[in-house]
């Protein structure tokens, strides 16, 4: 694989939210990155967005458009679609720091070589400046992402980049119908061979909006969604 990062973008109608989150690509301070960009299925111009960004030709962007299926869906696409050693997913409402892929990059010298490290943890921030949830108890902090909730209780959203080749091999279950599995199915998963790299710094800063996953418990969908992601929770 190649020694770089995909940073992945799932996307939904969000088109609007695009360009926000391209000017923070933009800032990076390393270029050691593509972006890759799944669109699942989109019925507005998010196409005509991302093309618009790819004509440019300021960074490396690959955009592909499939039916839609759900994140986790969009997620195991992007992982056939990729060579590059780190997968650092970023959803099109978030935005990037400007020093978030340098310092992905630092950290992955620190593990490309340890085996039962799978990947990286750092804060989310909101856009305010303050931390969602709780710091890690340590810097640099060697943990199972399953220890991290459960054992520690540590809250909020975090921002991952996994190792690719890890991540190929624990895909999101898919069955139609559903749109949505929870992450946690996957991490927790990989938390039984596995423990990540927490690290004290905020990489991605967050803004939940009202049409998104915050502001869907009462949908049909999400219940079905969440029945079956506890489904295999259970099950594994």
């Amino acid at each position: 694989m190649n020694n770089s990062i995909t940073i992945f973008t799932p996307t939904f109608n969000r088109a609007h939210l695009l360009k926000k989150l391209y000017d923070s690509i933009l800032l990076q301070k390393s270029n050691n990155f593509e972006w890759l960009i799944v669109d699942d299925g989109s019925t507005d111009d998010t196409e005509t967005v991302v093309n618009k960004f790819i004509e440019e030709k300021k960074i490396n962007i690959r955009y592909y458009k499939k039916t839609n299926g759900g994140k986790h869906s969009a997620i195991n696409f992007g992982l056939q679609n990729t060579q590059n050693s780190l997968f650092f997913i970023i959803d099109s409402d978030d935005v990037l720091t400007e020093n978030a892929v340098e310092i992905i990059n630092n950290k992955w010298e620190e593990i490309k070589n340890k085996e039962k490290i799978c990947g990286i943890i750092g804060l989310s921030g909101y856009q305010n400046g303050k931390i969602v949830g709780d710091y890690f108890l340590e810097d640099d902090w060697q943990v199972s992402f399953s220890d991290v909730y459960l054992k520690y209780n540590l809250k909020g959203d975090k921002s991952v980049a996994f190792k690719t080749e890890v991540l190929q091999q624990y895909p999101f279950p898919e069955k139609q119908g559903v749109r949505f599995v929870f992450e946690a199915v996957v991490w927790h998963e990989m938390s039984k061979k596995y423990k990540v790299l927490a690290i004290n710094e905020v990489i991605q800063k967050k803004e939940y909006l009202q049409d998104g996953l915050t502001d869907s418990s009462y949908k049909k969908w999400y219940v079905n969604a969440l029945a079956f992601s506890y489904f295999q929770l259970i099950k594994n």
